[in-house]
């Protein structure tokens, strides 16, 4: 029973699948200074790839989903202000 209750408490602390708002995004990137090529290069894909991710036409695979939402949660530490020019009223990685 004790390894059920471990499961359901590893599941309980992964952080939700969830992404900021594509412009707050497009942001971020903004914000660091960096292109779509360069966050591409980083994170193994194609420049057309992070442009739909910010463009919300698509969503990160679960191997890149992961990395790519720590490097916005990066920039959001780094870059509050980023924040507070789109439309979305709370800091990304917090809940309402």
């Amino acid at each position: 029973m004790s390894d059920l209750f471990d499961a359901v408490d590893a599941f309980l602390a992964e952080e939700p699948d969830d992404l900021p708002p594509p412009a707050t995004r497009r942001a971020l990137r903004e914000a660091a200074g960096r292109t779509q090529e360069e966050v591409a290069l980083a994170l193994g894909v194609a420049r057309a790839t992070v442009n739909t991710w910010e463009k919300n036409r698509n969503r990160p695979q679960r191997r890149n989903f992961q990395a790519y939402r720590r490097l916005l949660k990066g920039w959001a530490a780094k870059y509050p202000h980023a924040l507070s020019t789109t439309a979305r009223p709370r800091a990304f990685g917090t809940s309402s």
